[in-house]
């Protein structure tokens, strides 16, 4: 019996959110386009802690175990940039009206499967793409891969959305709620000065009682660099967070409402307190159901968990 492989297509926003939960990329670059645009951003991506290039995924991935597995699964993440080309136009189609599409398929297919794109005999005549599609197929063969994400957009879309990708990735970034306007995340995100200025957070909702808003006093050109509001509750059934739903909403709205800003809604994990304040904004903003809303934000943050209380608070929306 074939072991199966989840393989994701999916856009820019998604790739984002899930390389937050898994902080390991493996990358091709096989044509020589695709090395003058990287060095067209002046990073190094050879240089990063937690990439691999795919033609050397043989000798590194197998002394890497312990980076890749979780909950007895492992990720990779594909960068394919001008292979992007063999997805086809009905996928692509699909995925922008749904943000992703995951296939499953024998692993011992897939080799084939990648082979017979059309739009793939255009480049076939470059060795270095052949030679790295093997490879990766001998990584199959070997059980160290059981999800893939491929991003089915350009290397220029990637960078153009999030330029630090080839600057840091010695920590991870707040998950993205409503693209370039409103993040979820923890307490390390918000104490994390450089993860804010490159995502560019203009506003902050600090929905935990014991944690200090950070930057509070940082000013920048004689104004404060980040706006401040305060949910000022624990993480307990009890807590009338719902007391703090109007003012929470107002804030976010105002700042949304302006191209230029960007919100960070946070709590100690970023699982109860923040999350409720999330979904209660989408509810009333989208006019979203609670069932609806808890969705859409846990296939953007998958570790979110509201108290009971909480939820109860919020089925009163």
């Amino acid at each position: 019996m074939h072991k199966k492989i989840e393989i994701t297509l999916c856009s820019i926003s998604y790739f984002y959110n899930v390389q937050q939960q898994n902080n390991y990329l493996l990358y091709d670059f096989s044509l020589p386009e695709d090395n003058k645009q990287c060095k067209a951003v002046k990073v190094d991506i050879n240089k990063l802690k937690n990439a691999t290039k795919i033609d050397q995924a043989l000798e590194i991935i197998p002394q890497q175990n312990k980076l890749l597995e979780k909950k007895r699964r492992a990720y990779n993440f594909i960068l394919p940039f001008k292979q992007s080309n063999c997805i086809t136009a009905h996928l692509k189609q699909l995925i922008t009206q749904t943000d992703s599409l995951s296939l499953s398929l024998d692993s011992d297919n897939f080799f084939d499967i990648l082979l017979e794109y059309k739009d793939l005999e255009k480049l076939i005549n470059n060795d270095n793409i052949v030679e790295n599609l093997k490879i990766f197929h001998l990584l199959l063969l070997k059980e160290q891969v059981r999800e893939i994400y491929i991003i089915c957009e350009s290397q220029e879309n990637l960078v153009s959305r999030f330029p630090f990708y080839y600057q840091s990735f010695e920590f991870n970034f707040p998950n993205e709620i409503i693209e370039n306007q409103l993040y979820l995340g923890n307490s390390n995100h918000a104490n994390n000065l450089k993860a804010l200025n490159l995502l560019g957070i203009t506003h902050v909702v600090n929905c935990a009682k014991e944690i200090p808003n950070y930057f509070n006093d940082v000013k920048q050109e004689n104004k404060n660099f980040i706006k401040y509001f305060q949910v000022p509750v624990l993480d307990l059934e009890e807590e009338p967070i719902s007391d703090h739903f109007d003012e929470a909403y107002i804030f976010i709205n105002d700042a949304i409402s302006k191209q230029e800003n960007k919100v960070l809604v946070h709590c100690a994990q970023g699982k109860s307190r923040s999350a409720t304040i999330v979904l209660m904004f989408l509810m009333r903003n989208k006019q979203w159901t609670f069932d609806q809303t808890y969705e859409y934000v846990q296939k953007r943050r998958e570790t979110i968990s509201i108290n009971d209380g909480f939820q109860l608070q919020l089925l009163q929306i």
